[in-house]
């Protein structure tokens, strides 16, 4: 299993394009999407819990809230059809 914060999905294919280049292989994506708008001002969505962050934006806090330029990532997990 395989998870992390990107910004848009294709970032998502691309940095695991290895996992998915396998024929014999099959996954599962699944993707949601973590809004700026919707946090709390105390406490709320974190960056450092959900995996590694493969975007292209500079979070600069703990919490996505206070990163004001940020209005939204995805988080994402790939789940191994057996």
């Amino acid at each position: 299993m395989s998870s992390g914060v990107c910004d848009n999905y294709e970032q998502m294919l691309e940095y695991n394009e290895k996992l998915f280049s396998d024929p014999d292989k099959k996954y599962v994506v699944g993707l949601s999407t973590v809004r700026r708008k919707d946090q709390s001002p105390e406490g709320g969505w974190r960056w450092h819990k959900w995996g590694e962050y493969i975007g292209t934006q500079n979070p600069q806090h703990e919490y996505l809230y206070d990163d004001t330029h940020i209005d939204e990532v995805f988080y994402y997990r790939i789940y191994e059809i057996a």
